[in-house]
C-alpha cells in the first residue's frame, strides 16, 4: 500500500458474494495487466431485506421496493466512505 497514491474506491452491493465471484482476484489481475488502476474494493454485505435498500430514489418503486434506499445511501456516503477514507488515500 502506497499512502501517496490516491486509489479509486469501488463499493460493491451484495458483498457477501465477492469471494464466490472472485472479485479481488479479478481486480488484481486487471490491475497487473494495467487495464485498471489499483483499487480499494469495499464489499458491502446485504441482508435478507436487500431490495428495500437498493432503490433509485427517496421513495419506493411501483412494487414497494426501495423503502430504505435513502438510509442506505446515507450510510454509504456519510458513514462507510468517510470510514474508508480515514484509513486509505482514496480518490474523491
Amino acid at each position: 500500500y502506497n499512502h501517496r497514491y490516491q486509489f479509486p474506491c469501488v463499493f460493491m452491493n451484495d458483498g457477501q458474494d465477492a469471494a464466490t465471484m472472485r472479485v479481488a482476484e479479478a481486480a488484481a489481475d486487471l490491475a497487473a495487466q494495467k487495464l485498471i488502476p489499483p483499487l480499494i474494493w469495499v464489499a458491502v454485505r446485504a441482508d435478507a431485506d436487500r431490495q428495500q435498500e437498493y432503490g433509485v430514489a427517496n421513495r419506493p418503486d411501483f412494487a414497494k421496493r426501495g423503502s430504505r434506499a435513502a438510509a442506505y445511501t446515507a450510510f454509504l456516503t456519510k458513514e462507510l466512505y468517510p470510514f474508508v477514507r480515514s484509513f486509505y488515500n482514496t480518490s474523491p
